[in-house]
């Protein structure tokens, strides 16, 4: 009801694809527990995990074809999904105002379980992770853009693979 009533169009995607025909893996960390919001390249996942594309392109344009949004939006996630959201504002400039990320994953390559989905979703090549490491992109990041990193005190990420320490000196245009 406040959204209707402020004009505010919330969205929520699912972290991975889903179906029968969909790849999957054991554990909640791989497959559909867990798609990183990346566009995967690797097999066997390349075929349906488009995550990434999904969000920032099929979804926005459903969005827009079926409710009254305009062009001022931001993007937010949680966890996985603050690691989808600062990556989607990092890759299209100007796409977004801001971008709010609540305890999220921000170093996905730092970490073993970053790894084991970077290498299993886009193989061994470690320098072709750098193109969905949120810490990596806001290095060559072309746009100043409003980022809100809100960690917390009670997570349970440790902080070379969640906290903000990664993001304490950006290098802005």
């Amino acid at each position: 009801r406040y959204a209707a009533e402020h004009g505010l169009i919330l969205v929520a995607p699912d972290t991975s694809p889903r179906g029968a025909d969909v790849p999957d893996a054991e554990g909640y960390d791989l497959g559909q527990g867990a798609g990183f919001y990346l566009d995967a390249e690797a097999l066997p996942w390349a075929r349906h995990y488009r995550m990434h594309d999904y969000v920032v392109n099929e979804l926005l344009a459903l969005i827009e074809a079926n409710f009254p949004a305009g062009a001022a939006r931001s993007i937010c996630g949680h966890s996985m999904g603050g690691h989808g959201a600062l990556v989607a504002a990092l890759k299209h400039p100007g796409r977004y105002r801001s971008v709010s990320a609540f305890a999220p994953i921000v170093a996905p390559s730092r970490v073993p379980w970053g790894e084991k989905a970077f290498a299993a979703y886009l193989g061994p090549d470690r320098d072709a992770w750098k193109a969905w490491d949120a810490t990596e992109l806001v290095r060559t990041a072309r746009e100043k853009l409003p980022i809100l990193i809100d960690q917390g005190q009670a997570t349970n990420s440790s902080t070379a693979s969640s906290g903000p320490g990664c993001w304490r000196r950006p290098r802005w245009p």
